[in-house]
């Protein structure tokens, strides 16, 4: 049911999934949690940081004298121990994509700094 209910759930018909070894299965269900917890993560980090902030002002609000509370943004994530699987890929965008961003580089379509940010990985942390 996990695997049918996914967005992988179209490329394994009765018949195939009958097929499949129960190794993949699991991999399967495995990429499919990495990918959940990513997500949510990713969808859930601008909210981590309001709530960090808002736990900053909270204290100057309170006439905290001291340093700030030590909270950190992996502390309002829905899976903050999760680490992305260390596959050995670069992170960043396909090599078609950045061929097709040099070639809108050279052409002057877009500007250099969009270039970098494009190009660049994200620098996703839950440290």
């Amino acid at each position: 049911m996990r695997v049918r209910s996914s967005p992988l759930g179209a490329d394994f018909p009765r018949e195939r999934f009958l097929r499949t070894p129960i190794r993949v299965i699991l991999e399967t269900i495995e990429f499919l949690d990495n990918e959940e917890k990513r997500h949510f993560n990713l969808i859930s980090s601008t909210t981590a940081k309001l709530c960090v902030q808002l736990v900053w002002t909270a204290y100057g609000f309170a006439g905290g004298k001291g340093p700030k509370p030590q909270v950190e943004l992996k502390d309002f994530l829905p899976f903050p121990d999760w680490r992305p699987p260390e596959d050995g890929q670069e992170a960043g965008p396909s090599p078609t994509t950045r061929a097709m961003l040099s070639r809108l580089l050279r052409e002057r379509r877009i500007p250099m700094p969009i270039y970098t940010e494009l190009i660049s990985p994200p620098e996703i942390s839950v440290d």
